[in-house]
């Protein structure tokens, strides 16, 4: 444990937990917006579950990125490109992100008296989870390659992930509370959401 004591230890922790909460920013928003679809009495068990599943893929990512390197190699060849898992993850969870803020913003303009979803409150829970995850996985790449690309140590790359997680988990029902209070600020979330959809595609086109 010798290495908690060491200055570099604290300083990288501090270094790479401030990025993790940046770069968790998005997947906080996306996390308070979905939720909000769900009756009262879900948010918060959906909000520990979405956020609990952050934690896990990231670790999980990352201990996939150290001991293989596969999300870089070539995976599809179409005409001049080569695309790698990476590739096809940041494509697809942008499209995601972006036709799902879309489609939330069109709900938005449409009615502004939200009405109640028919589904099953399972089904609905279910649904969002769903959403959660797959977003979490998309958020998770960049999150894991940031830590990666900063340290080489495990123990402070999963240490700052954790303590990330829990600042997000403390700052997210105060967000919750914020986008209902003014609710120009979640039409504005989710255009931010849009353009980092859009972004993510743009990575994984090489662009």
């Amino acid at each position: 444990m010798d290495i908690l004591l060491h200055p570099d230890f604290w300083t990288v922790l501090l270094t790479l937990t401030a990025l993790e909460i940046i770069l968790g920013v998005d997947n906080l928003i996306f996390i308070t917006i979905t939720i909000k679809q769900l009756p009262v009495h879900l948010r918060n068990k959906t909000r520990l579950f979405g956020l609990g599943l952050a934690l896990v893929a990231r670790i999980f990512l990352l201990f996939i990125m150290i001991f293989f390197t596969k999300f870089n190699t070539p995976l599809i060849h179409l005409a001049q490109y080569a695309f790698s898992g990476k590739d096809i993850i940041f494509i697809a969870g942008g499209l995601f992100l972006s036709i799902k803020s879309i489609i939330e913003l069109y709900h938005d303009f449409k009615s502004k008296s939200q009405t109640p979803s028919t589904q099953p409150l399972a089904a609905q829970w279910f649904l969002a989870i769903l959403q959660i995850a797959l977003i979490d996985i998309v958020f998770s790449l960049d999150s894991v390659i940031t830590a990666i690309g900063i340290t080489s140590s495990i123990l402070i790359m999963i240490i700052a992930i954790m303590i990330s997680i829990l600042i997000i988990l403390f700052f997210s029902k105060k967000l919750e509370h914020i986008i209902e209070k003014y609710p120009l600020l979640k039409t504005s979330a989710l255009i931010v959401l849009i353009f980092v959809g859009i972004g993510l595609v743009k990575e994984g086109l090489h662009f």
